[in-house]
């Protein structure tokens, strides 16, 4: 039997050590507010996140994972 990969996305917010115990791969998610776009986990985290929702003036979005990426 082949190899087994577990891949999510970062909105599932998996420990870091579960990840490495595991092998998990996770994907970030794209998130927009207004004119710029931030990678959930690798350019935004979760505080930041919260304080641009409730700051932001515009509307903020997200783009799906992309399984391509990983």
């Amino acid at each position: 039997m082949g190899k087994v990969y577990i891949v999510s996305d970062s909105t599932a917010d998996i420990p870091k050590e579960l990840q490495e115990e595991l092998e998990i791969t996770v994907v970030p998610l794209k998130v927009h507010f207004g004119e710029e776009t931030f990678e959930d986990g690798v350019d935004l985290n979760p505080e930041q996140f919260y304080k641009k929702t409730c700051y932001c003036r515009s509307n903020s979005n997200n783009i799906s994972a992309n399984p391509a990426s990983v």
